[in-house]
């Protein structure tokens, strides 16, 4: 009868290195190369889309920004694509200014601007304050930190005027609504209301004319001038 003691072909202790009786543990040389091969590759795509300046796919990043929520951005963008400018008209901050989710458009818009997102291109206030939906609060914060970080206060658009004109617009809106959004601008100390704004008129020029539904804030403008010094002009007489 063969000993029990004998090692099975191929385990020769003298030939392996490895103590009679003992059960290795390492991984197979083949394992080895392919668990280091997945982590490399791993490694490299996530450092790739770190350095990388472009997205992988523009097309995607779009559609989040513009609809989608601040867990799904993490799946396509890197904070080196923060000024991307690939989108016409358009930044990744306006894009996400304009995702149709107010809870999403702060969550995201705070997210790009902790990356250093540029406030100064494509009207981002305009942006804002134009959305057909609002969360006024938190809106309103995020509001002041565009215009903190830079963004002009009395730049006007064709067609929308400044900033207070594109709020005071959208009529859907009453004053009480804008309320929070007001307060962010009319407290602005370089807010120019005698500036010229939509159709070339000065800002007070216009909100007079909508005056029956933007009375209240026409009278916070001319109580803004009047702590200024600055007498407002009188309303022009109709021939």
């Amino acid at each position: 009868m063969p000993s029990t003691d004998a090692e099975p072909p191929g385990t020769d202790p003298s030939k392996t290195g490895q103590k009679a009786g003992t059960e290795s543990t390492k991984p197979s040389p083949a394992d080895g190369r392919r668990t280091l091969r997945t982590s490399s590759h791993d490694f490299e795509d996530t450092m790739g889309m770190l350095r990388r300046k472009t997205p992988k796919n523009t097309s995607s990043l779009h559609t989040v920004l513009r609809t989608g929520s601040i867990a799904e951005l993490e799946q396509h963008y890197s904070p080196s694509f923060v000024n991307y400018d690939g989108y016409p008209g358009a930044t990744l901050l306006t894009t996400a200014l304009g995702n149709s989710d107010p809870s999403s458009r702060v969550a995201l818009a705070h997210r790009l601007l902790d990356d250093g997102a540029d406030v100064t291109r494509h009207a981002p206030l305009h942006v804002l304050l134009g959305q057909n939906a609002h969360d006024p609060e938190p809106e309103a914060e995020l509001l002041a930190r565009l215009l903190d970080a830079g963004a002009d206060v009395n730049h006007a658009v064709p067609d929308v005027g400044t900033p207070l004109e594109t709020i005071a617009k959208k009529f859907k809106f009453s004053d009480a609504d804008n309320q929070p959004f007001y307060d962010v601008l009319l407290a602005r100390p370089d807010i120019d209301f005698l500036a010229p704004g939509l159709d070339g008129r000065p800002v007070l020029v216009n909100l007079r004319k909508w005056y029956a539904l933007r009375g209240h804030l026409v009278e916070q403008v001319e109580a803004v001038l009047n702590r200024r010094g600055i007498t407002a002009p009188p309303e022009p007489v109709d021939d």
